[in-house]
């Protein structure tokens, strides 16, 4: 240490006792193997600065002068401030987090949390995806932007949902799912499922297949088989068509064709062949016959005119012919009505939820309306046509009919023979 005017140098380590050095003018200050118990440095300028200590107390180490960007670094925590009081990140001793965004974000040995909406990919400055909280739909969403989005595993995926689960894309484009090595690009708002061997939909409750036409299809020298250990039913607003290239219908099993309500207008049966059990003789089948009587009705079918045609009155038909309403009869109607309940109920649920739907953007807000008119279309279809509880009516047994024709000529026959003898 230089001191003017009377010193040039003193080793602090060699001077005897405790002294001070306060007001004492030097330069190329070199201090060896000194304590200094309290030291105030106001800039320094160059160099480097290695601190090997501990900070104590209300100690700091501090970057810069708030209220400028600085690190602080204090007994228990490292802190960054973007100005006098905001602190954007810190390490906490006390517990071991790591905070930063401002405390919105927290790393700890549970995981990464995050205290916010969204958390956002870029690739340079362009926004490619997100994950968010829609609070307006209240729903967690994992969205890409301006690209696709892929999911992959290398073992199962599984999906899971408490409560619905939705697939929809948006208006002119489709849903394509696939398995089995099956590639291709979906057909505008089409849903297509596709596969390398089987595709099986199945359902406790029951499967529906809404819309518009519903084709069953397979390729050339396969089956397309509908299996069912309850009921399997055709339901249409319109025309149910069976149209086989073979021109046959084979039923393989000795079934009812129908119930007492459900009628046939226009059925050729061309081949009941080892199906139909053997008619009934009826006897006095003529005069039966003779009882039956006419009546003129309309007859209403789509397309064409209506018309006046002259019927069998159902009420004056032989009793030999009449299929009684049986509790089957009952319980079948009954399963109807609720099932049309359920529909009703189903898709005014649905609709409720379409309306929830999100439309931050105009894709979504086409998206959103073209599903919630969808849904209403069909309630009000399902609503036009009514729910209402039928009331089984007795049928007739076209074997029956089969029987008391045959039996009437039989009748004929014997009576023809008789005269001839």
């Amino acid at each position: 240490m230089k001191l003017y005017p009377k010193y040039k140098s003193i080793n602090v380590s060699e001077a005897p006792g405790a002294g001070s050095l306060s007001g004492w003018m030097y330069k190329d200050l070199s201090i060896q193997n000194a304590k200094i118990a309290t030291c105030s440095i106001n800039k320094i300028t160059a160099g480097e600065l290695n601190v090997i200590g501990t900070i104590i107390s209300g100690g700091k180490f501090i970057t810069a002068a708030s209220p400028a960007a600085r690190i602080e670094i204090s007994v228990t925590e490292i802190a960054g401030y973007s100005d006098a009081t905001t602190k954007q990140f810190y390490l906490q001793a006390s517990d071991g987090k790591a905070y930063f965004g401002g405390g919105v974000c927290v790393l700890d040995s549970s995981g990464l949390k995050i205290d916010g909406e969204r958390a956002v990919w870029y690739n340079g400055a362009t926004l490619i995806g997100r994950i968010q909280y829609n609070s307006t739909a209240t729903k967690f969403e994992v969205r890409s932007n301006t690209v696709g989005l892929k999911i992959l595993a290398d073992g199962d995926l599984n999906v899971t949902s408490n409560a619905n689960m939705l697939l929809y894309s948006s208006s002119g484009t489709g849903v394509y799912i696939r398995a089995g090595g099956v590639t291709g690009t979906p057909t505008a708002d089409d849903i297509q499922l596709e596969a390398g061997n089987d595709v099986r939909i199945g359902a406790t409750a029951g499967v529906r297949i809404e819309g518009g036409d519903a084709t069953a299809e397979a390729p050339s020298g396969t089956d397309v088989e509908i299996a069912s250990t309850d009921d399997v039913s055709l339901e249409a607003a319109d025309d149910i068509m069976l149209q086989p290239a073979g021109l046959i219908i084979h039923v393989t099993h000795l079934s009812d064709l129908g119930t007492s309500t459900v009628f046939l207008d226009n059925c050729n049966a061309d081949d009941f062949v080892n199906r139909t059990p053997s008619p009934l003789f009826c006897p006095d089948a003529i005069n039966k016959i003779k009882l039956i009587k006419t009546h003129i009705v309309d007859k209403i079918k789509k397309g064409q005119p209506r018309k006046k045609v002259t019927t069998f009155d159902r009420d004056t038909m032989p009793a030999d012919v009449i299929v009684p309403v049986t509790q089957r009869d009952i319980d079948v109607e009954e399963k109807r009505y609720q099932k049309e309940l359920a529909h009703e109920a189903r898709l005014l649920s649905q609709l409720e939820q379409a309306k929830n739907l999100p439309e931050s953007n105009e894709k979504e807000r086409e998206t959103k309306q073209a599903t919630i008119d969808s849904y209403q279309r069909k309630l009000d279809r399902l609503q036009e046509k009514g729910i209402t509880k039928g009331t089984p009516q007795p049928g007739i047994s076209l074997v029956a009919m089969d029987g008391l024709m045959l039996s009437a000529i039989k009748e004929l026959t014997d009576r023809v023979e008789k005269l001839e003898r």
